[in-house]
């Protein structure tokens, strides 16, 4: 494949997973939700008003993260590849973006949201480090290793006693319950100290919880760019269709179960919380892999619009920017409206739309002046300590 049209079709997967992940995110922002999820806390299903919230669990929150996790491993191997052929040291480079990466997440973590992912992409960067000369095979089974101990992490929480889990919803009760009127000052010094207190602590613990799944899905992206699977898309197409097919019949039976235990069809009590939380993250990465294949060749045999490439195109291609941007948008008209915990689902949906049209219509305008997003910029020449003026270098190297 030619290498422009290799890039093309990587940002426009970046862009669809980065639009599914601000779709669940939204639902996060809006409230204390996040923090309900952490302390294991059923969802509130009750009827019509939350069939969204349903969609969003069973076809959402798992899978787009898991693509763009999976994407991070691509490019990772892009990233040394294209080092190496410059005859730069790869490695220290490597180490110095991870660096830059690492700033921006704690930046994004610290001062505006707890739900970020960069610190966890950084920390499971550095030891992404480790694994670089395994072979396919090896990056594949070490990689699916891993999330399968992860799978088996997020269930071993329905085996704490229910004397303790009742103890850890009691101090999230407390929690919970303070958050909607400290947040109300948001951005304000009560604020930044309830987080620093409360949330940030809680984030960079479940951080070390998630970097098996992290690096497992780093590994796996890894091999598939090893395998020159973005370099020789017609040489895999059989291949393509049997993991469609295989990863379909594995998400299907989980997905079904995951909205029965939802709707509240099924419950553990104390446990359903985490029930839904772990169905839904194991749900997703099958799913991701549906839709990674699906995207894939749907761009091989020319079925996506060439409206819709390039829309997307340029949206994932400043991935770093517009999911900075998102949070910085979104919980900047929740707080100036005052719409934190007061806004329907349904209406936080319309403020994703929104800002992300503003998004899509913004990143073509800017790459149109720009060779890259005003962040990647920075964090380009954070790695490099100089701007890299080239073009098709900064992109095969985003």
């Amino acid at each position: 494949m030619d290498p422009s049209k290799r890039i093309d079709l990587l940002d426009i997967l970046r862009g669809f997973a980065l639009i599914g992940i601000f779709i669940v995110n939204i639902h996060l922002m809006r409230g204390p939700d996040a923090l309900k999820i952490s302390y294991g806390f059923a969802p509130a299903y009750d009827g019509s008003p939350q069939l969204l919230s349903l969609v969003t669990t069973v076809f959402f929150e798992g899978a787009f993260i898991s693509l763009f996790t999976f994407l991070f491993g691509v490019g990772f191997g892009m990233f040394m590849r294209n080092a190496k052929q410059k005859q730069l040291l790869a490695f220290p480079l490597f180490r110095r973006r991870m660096s830059g990466l690492l700033i921006f997440g704690l930046i994004h973590l610290v001062f505006l949201w707890l739900g970020d992912i960069l610190t966890l992409y950084a920390i499971s960067g550095f030891l992404l480090l480790l694994f670089y000369r395994r072979s396919v095979r090896s990056l594949f089974i070490t990689g699916t290793a891993l999330l399968a101990a992860f799978i088996l992490l997020l269930f071993s929480r329905l085996a704490v006693s229910d004397s303790i889990l009742f103890d850890i919803k009691q101090t999230g009760a407390q929690q919970i319950s303070q958050s909607p009127a400290v947040y109300e000052t948001a951005p304000s010094v009560e604020w930044l100290v309830f987080r620093l207190i409360y949330e940030v602590p809680d984030i960079v613990l479940s951080n070390v919880f998630l970097i098996p799944f992290a690096l497992g899905m780093f590994l796996i992206g890894l091999a598939f760019d090893r395998a020159g699977v973005f370099t020789n898309i017609s040489q895999f197409i059989p291949k393509l269709k049997r993991l469609f097919v295989f990863s379909l019949l594995i998400s299907i039976p989980l997905m079904i179960v995951l909205g029965v235990v939802y709707t509240g069809v099924l419950s553990l009590e104390y446990f359903h919380g985490h029930l839904v939380d772990s169905l839904s993250r194991t749900a997703g990465i099958p799913l991701a892999f549906v839709y990674l294949s699906g995207i894939i060749l749907l761009f091989h045999y020319r079925r996506l619009p060439d409206l819709f490439n390039q829309l997307l195109s340029s949206f994932g291609r400043m991935a770093l920017t517009n999911y900075l941007g998102q949070t910085v948008l979104a919980l900047g008209i929740l707080y100036t409206f005052d719409l934190y915990n007061d806004i329907s689902y349904g209406r936080s949906l319309l403020l994703v739309f929104g800002i992300l049209l503003f998004q899509i219509g913004f990143s073509r305008v800017w790459l149109k002046r720009f060779q890259q997003g005003p962040l990647e910029g920075i964090w380009r020449s954070f790695t490099y300590r100089k701007p890299r003026p080239d073009a098709s270098s900064a992109r095969e190297n985003e």
